[in-house]
């Protein structure tokens, strides 16, 4: 399989990351320009210091340029975004580690930080 991305770069695109989140299931969630999206944790991509985001909602996906329509064998008119924005990197990896240590905790927000009282 083989694919073309074009990588958002965070400085110079129309990416607005609002908040990073673990969703009630487990699974690494952001609010990115507007979009709910899962986040693909693949150790070897995030090592690369890059974060694949997928949309849930695909009318909203399809009205932001920053998501693109990826048509690959089995994810033929998906939305996808690939970025190296530190941000998203970051929450990866530390979600990641967290998942290998049995500690992700559901419902937990990873960014932006709630500020401690």
């Amino acid at each position: 399989m083989c694919a073309t991305f074009q990588v958002v770069d965070p400085d110079s695109a129309p990416l607005c990351v609002e908040r990073i989140f673990v969703d009630a299931s487990g699974e690494l969630r952001a609010k990115v320009s507007g979009v709910e999206c899962s986040l693909g944790t693949k150790p070897a991509l995030v090592e690369a210091g890059l974060v694949l985001i997928h949309p849930l909602d695909e009318q909203k996906a399809r009205l932001r340029p920053v998501f693109t329509r990826l048509n690959v064998s089995k994810f033929t008119h998906q939305f996808w975004c690939l970025t190296a924005d530190q941000r998203l990197v970051n929450a990866a990896q530390r979600f990641n580690i967290l998942r290998a240590r049995g500690l992700v905790v559901p419902q937990h927000e990873m960014w932006p930080a709630l500020a401690a009282e």
